[in-house]
């Protein structure tokens, strides 16, 4: 959804892995990010995805302070970019969680819009690994199917 955002504003698309950000020592997170950030400067329009949101903004007492670190910093450096341009909406940063409820609440903060999109119903997970596993030799039958699907919720 981020990358037909940026591609419906004619802007750039990049995409962030939330355990790189995690990787990088706690000194150099504010490089990295103010790196980031330079690139973004000059490729706007922009659109930043953060993917696998949750393993980075998730409450979780031993990384809190850290995570904390990181929201600012996107925060702030995103306002600085945004006062540099004529138009507010030349960035965007969007990420993908699987539970909302879980999230840091200083993310509400950055990401202050949010859409949820459902995931498919048991019935249609079941057609899709059917569909994915039609030219794929197998010995799943149909109970295995249904079992599938309804282990896959969530």
């Amino acid at each position: 959804m981020a990358k037909c955002l940026a591609a419906e504003r004619k802007g750039t698309f990049i995409s962030v892995h939330a355990a790189s950000l995690l990787a990088t020592s706690y000194d150099k997170l504010d490089v990295a990010i103010g790196a980031l950030f330079q690139f973004a400067s000059q490729a706007l329009p922009i659109v930043i995805y953060i993917q696998d949101m949750d393993v980075l903004f998730t409450v979780n007492e031993e990384v809190t302070g850290f995570t904390n670190r990181i929201l600012f910093m996107l925060a702030s450096h995103k306002t600085r970019l945004e006062a540099r341009t004529k138009h507010g909406d030349v960035m965007m940063i969007a990420g993908s969680s699987c539970d909302l409820n879980k999230l840091n609440p200083y993310a509400t903060k950055v990401f202050r819009k949010t859409i949820q999109v459902a995931l498919p119903a048991t019935v249609d997970r079941m057609k899709l690994l059917k569909q994915f596993l039609a030219d794929i030799k197998h010995s799943l039958n149909e109970d295995d199917f249904q079992r599938l699907g309804e282990e896959t919720v969530g």
